[in-house]
């Protein structure tokens, strides 16, 4: 209430000057009239001018106040539903005030107004075609900031490819500051004849997308799985969604066209979520065996990347990249490579489920899976983690025969090996030496392991490493019975 007597005072005080100096002036021009050829002579004429001055001064103060507080603020803001720019206020100031100037010159000064209108609309003519850029930019300026396409503070982006946040918007000029930290000036004018994306409207977090080839030979299920476990895998702390898929856009010469969209959060974060998601784009294609298609008219001085996954080399580097057998030489790495064969789970299935009995370990190839636990007996499931292509999963059943500890869900449609405890028995028979580092490593996973579960509020024993190491090395002796003698001896 108090605020709308405020702005309601600031408009009757100059319309009650007006009208006090209007009555004074009308009753001083009669008075003046009577007493200036008896009297006072040339000061009667300038008291009249003078009134008169303040007579037009007074209006000048009045209309602007009127057309602030009424006609802007009121009824002109309420019909755009949004404040009156500070541009379009200035324009109406100086409209106003020029044709009060214009009124003194005529009234008080008694100058002709017709013939300097037309001196100086000849020379306005020359200024204006001289200044028609300008011009163009002051009037864009006004239509700007009365239509606000973007605002103070906003990250837009120009046809011309210039994208940054809005530091100001002026009468001729709009400055944005890009990430390079150089302001870029651009004109009103051209701004108002561009294309303009605005990043930070409705929202600062919007959807992108990422774009490739892949061979026609590549079954496009297949490019789809693992373009969505790329995509779904990478962290929504950094995307703020877990909202990004994979699609087939068009086939052209080079290929099959894809499209991943992903979101960001806001523009600052679009080159560190871009890096994340090509990353894991290429680890994901890298498991796989494939890689994106390249030109065909390109000269290559080198070899080519491999377009399938080999069945030796490949699952063999596969084997040796896995932190669990980085211990085994090159001889029981084969052997155990002769044994793999791969397994298609669908979206949505359990790899694993906790509490089951299980002797094997997985390695994901292709696609995402995420990891699941209980909170307690009556409690929902947590997720707790994820397992990405080139990781594994189940050692501690392999190797301790405890039961699954995680109920290890398929994200999308997957491939993976499972290398069975038949499978891993011999190598350890020959070197039983291994257990000692295998069960070292498996130690350390425990506590990985805890920690990622005390992070979600899971209550867990806590144990030191070194009495983890010795728990899993008693387990696997009893796993591996021939391991008893070995490790006694």
């Amino acid at each position: 209430m108090m605020k709308n007597t405020g702005k309601w005072t600031k408009v009757l005080i100059p319309l009650i000057l007006l009208m006090v100096i209007g009555t004074a002036n009308y009753y001083a021009d009669i008075f003046f009239k009577e007493a200036e050829g008896v009297i006072w002579g040339r000061t009667v004429t300038i008291l009249n001018n003078g009134l008169d001055f303040l007579l037009w001064v007074s209006l000048a103060w009045a209309l602007i106040r009127v057309m602030d507080t009424i006609v802007l603020d009121r009824i002109f803001s309420r019909k755009i539903r949004k404040p009156v720019p500070k541009i379009l206020k200035d324009l109406s100031h100086f409209v106003i005030n020029l044709s009060v100037f214009v009124g003194i010159l005529s009234d008080v000064f008694q100058i002709p107004v017709t013939a300097l209108l037309a001196t100086t609309g000849v020379i306005s003519m020359v200024i204006g075609f001289a200044l028609k850029d300008m011009i163009s930019d002051f009037f864009s300026g006004i239509a700007i900031n009365i239509n606000q396409p973007f605002q103070i503070g906003d990250i837009i982006e120009l046809e011309e490819g210039t994208c940054g946040e809005v530091m100001q918007i002026n009468w001729r000029t709009t400055i944005i500051k890009p990430l390079s930290n150089i302001l870029s000036i651009v004109p009103n004018g051209k701004i108002s004849s561009m294309e303009i994306k605005n990043l930070s409207s409705p929202g600062k977090h919007y959807r992108v997308h990422l774009e490739f080839h892949m061979d026609f030979n590549v079954p496009t299920k297949r490019v789809l799985r693992i373009l969505n476990a790329a995509a779904k895998s990478v962290d929504p702390a950094i995307t703020g969604t877990s909202g990004a898929d994979a699609h087939i856009l068009d086939i052209d010469e080079l290929g099959v066209k894809y499209r991943v969209r992903y979101w960001i959060p806001d523009f600052l974060k679009w080159h560190p979520t871009r890096t994340k998601l090509i990353d894991n784009v290429m680890h994901n294609l890298y498991q796989a065996g494939l890689a994106p298609v390249y030109s065909k008219y390109d000269l290559y001085m080198t070899d080519m990347p491999k377009r399938a996954l080999d069945k030796h080399s490949d699952q063999k580097q596969l084997i040796s990249r896995i932190s669990l057998f980085r211990s085994l030489n090159s001889d029981e790495i084969d052997q155990l490579v002769s044994t793999l064969e791969p397994q298609s789970i669908k979206s949505d299935m359990a790899v694993v489920t906790e509490g089951d009995e299980g002797d094997s370990l997985f390695i994901l190839v292709e696609g995402l899976l995420q990891v699941y636990v209980k909170k307690d007996p009556n409690g929902k499931d947590v997720n707790v983690g994820q397992v990405n292509a080139g990781e594994f999963f189940g050692e501690f059943s392999l190797l301790t025969g405890d039961n699954r500890s995680a109920t290890v869900m398929a994200e999308t449609d997957c491939v993976l090996y499972e290398i069975e405890k038949c499978k891993i028995e011999p190598i350890l028979e020959k070197r039983p030496q291994l257990a000692l580092l295998l069960s070292d490593f498996l130690a350390d996973r425990k506590l990985k392991s805890v920690q990622a579960m005390q992070q979600h509020k899971v209550k867990v024993k806590q144990e030191s490493k070194e009495e983890l190491a010795d728990i899993m090395l008693k387990k696997m002796s009893g796993v591996f019975t021939f391991l008893k003698k070995s490790i006694s001896g």
